[in-house]
Order: structure tokens, then sequence, then C-alpha cells
């Protein structure tokens, strides 16, 4: 069994202190295998911010992975460094790579950077990419595979609206080759969970918390799991969050916990069997 920590949009410069200590408390609780990081570390990009969230991360006694989101690129009101370096204070601090990987004897998790910095907030996945992505799950094709992503990938068919990120349907055929089977992404400030192919009723849906399904078609059965603002004040609507997942083949089980202005407890439960 292997056990992820799925943290996201953590907007640093717009955190509750509060909720950073008691994420840090949760997380060693956990202890998680992995600590997958989907993005949005900063608000900004700026290199103070970036400061804040490296000392975090760095806090936390855990391996991860972590992939940029669309705050953390030079912003649109500096166009030269948007153009010719975005992704300076990113690098600097975080990761020089943008696309990145993990393997062991039972996962192998892959890591996509969708952000595009010619366009606004908007994702897009290149074939360049999905080339790599096919590489290294051909790799290690008996590893359990996991897809991270700021952007969402998968538009489940309800719930959030948000645009997939380009290239998705690309992906979608190379997700399928690749046997990935768990697909974690934010950006919308929402946790949410489903099986690819399996619908769920919007009545169920809504007492669940936006339990939502998310088909890609085909044969291919894939665990989408959208995280929300694990510590920002960016709440829009929704609350803090994070998700705690357990890989056990066949079976994945999602527990989403909370913040409930004191500590984080859990909302939800799922399992899901492949």
């Amino acid at each position: 069994m292997r056990r992820l920590g799925h943290i996201s949009d953590l907007h640093f410069d717009r955190v509750d202190p509060a909720v950073v200590s008691g994420l840090t408390r949760d997380l060693h609780e956990f202890d998680p295998d992995l600590l997958t990081v989907t993005g949005d570390l900063t608000q900004r990009a700026r290199p103070g911010q970036f400061a804040e969230a490296r000392a975090f991360l760095e806090g936390l006694p855990f391996r991860r992975l972590v992939v940029p989101g669309n705050h953390d690129i030079a912003p649109v009101y500096k166009p030269l460094s948007r153009l010719l370096k975005p992704f300076e204070n990113y690098r600097n601090a975080i990761s020089r790579a943008l696309d990145v990987s993990y393997a062991d004897d039972e996962i192998l998790v892959l890591g996509l950077s969708t952000v595009d910095p010619l366009r606004y907030k908007e994702g897009t996945v290149s074939r360049r990419q999905l080339a790599w992505l096919l590489s290294e799950a051909r790799s290690h094709s008996d590893r359990f595979g996991v897809l991270l992503s700021h952007h969402p990938v998968v538009r489940p068919p309800s719930g959030p609206i948000e645009r997939r990120a380009r290239g998705s349907r690309r992906l979608h055929r190379v997700l399928e080759r690749a046997r990935i089977r768990l697909v974690l992404a934010g950006h919308l400030h929402e946790s949410f969970s489903g099986p690819s192919s399996v619908r769920i009723h919007a009545g169920l849906g809504a007492r669940l918390g936006a339990r939502l399904g998310a088909r890609l078609g085909g044969d291919a059965d894939v665990i989408v799991v959208q995280a929300s603002t694990a510590t920002s004040t960016r709440l829009r609507r929704h609350k803090n969050a994070y998700n705690r997942i357990s890989i056990a083949p066949p079976r994945v089980s999602i527990e989403v916990r909370v913040w409930d202005g004191a500590r984080f407890t859990t909302e939800l439960t799922s399992q899901y069997d492949l």
C-alpha cells in the first residue's frame, strides 16, 4: 500500500497561518509516502512568497512531487518576464524541472506542468509532454500510474465549470496507453472525486459534497480527484481542504480532510475498485 498526501493552491501571501499550522500537524499525523502538490504555491510568484512556500515544504519530512500553477509564473503585468523567463522564481526556489516523476516498486507518479505563459490562466498539455509521459510509463509498466497537473484535464459531467487544459483530448488517449489510474489536480478550489467510467446521479453528488464522476471515454477506468485550496483565504465559498489517498490495488481510498476552524477533520471518504 502507498499513501499520498494531495495538497493544492497554497497561495502563500494569502494564507491563514492557523490553517498552515493545522495542515502541518495533520500531514505529520498521516505520514504519507509521498506528498503531491498540484500548483499555485504562491499568490504572485514573488521571491519572498516562494521562500515561504519552500520553507513550508521543507518543514515536512516527506518525499514530495510538485508541479507549478498559473499563479507561479511571472504575472501578466510583467510581460517581458512572462515571455522570456516566466518560471525563473519557481525554478530558483522549488524545482528546476517542470515535468517531474517519482517511482518506487509499487507506484509511478508523473507530474505535468500545464501552465502556459501565453494564456491568461488556462492550461496546455503539449505533444512533447505526451511523448515524455508515455515513455516514462512504458519504463515502469508494472506500477500503479498516477498523474498530477494543476489544471483539470478531465471535465466532470456536472459540477465546477472550467475549461480543460488545451491538449486534453490527446492526453486522454495517452492516459489509457500509459495505464494511468489516478489523476490529481487543483485550480478550482473545490474538492471532488469520481471514477471516469461511472456516472453519479446529481442528487447523490449533492448529498456527498460534490463527489462527481468524470468520463474519459473508452474502456479505461480512471479515478479523477480534485483538491480544494489547502491554506489560502481565497476560498470561493468552499472550505480549506486536502486529500489523503491510499492506494492498495485494486482499491483506492480518498479521504477529504476539511478545516473546521480548529483542526482538519474527515468530511468524506470514498473507495473505488479498479
